[in-house]
């Protein structure tokens, strides 16, 4: 008869760990996911309108950075810089839209 080495008799019992949780010296620090989101989109958004022919679209994805930075900006103690940086990545692509588009 073999023995599995969680079988083997001369183990010797211990105690399951303490539920403990590390933490580091100082608190997590809120991020600003909407700002970021709206850069991206406004990222999106400008290099969209800077092509030919989703320049035609690139409004939607610019209206929706600068909604999403806006709200961004009111939300307390997180950064504003991501979400002022979404809004006039946004607003720069929307007017580039714009400009192809009706010009």
């Amino acid at each position: 008869m073999t023995t599995e080495w969680w079988q083997a008799g001369d183990v010797t019992e211990q105690p399951p760990p303490p539920d403990y949780v590390v933490r580091s010296g100082r608190p997590a620090r809120p991020s600003n996911s909407l700002g970021a989101a709206a850069v991206l989109i406004g990222a999106v958004a400008l290099f969209m309108s800077l092509l030919p022919v989703p320049a035609y679209f690139a409004w939607a994805p610019g209206i929706v950075a600068v909604v999403l930075g806006s709200i961004g900006t009111t939300r307390p103690r997180l950064s504003r810089v991501s979400s002022v940086v979404g809004i006039v990545l946004g607003a720069v692509g929307l007017l580039i839209a714009t400009l192809v588009t009706f010009a």
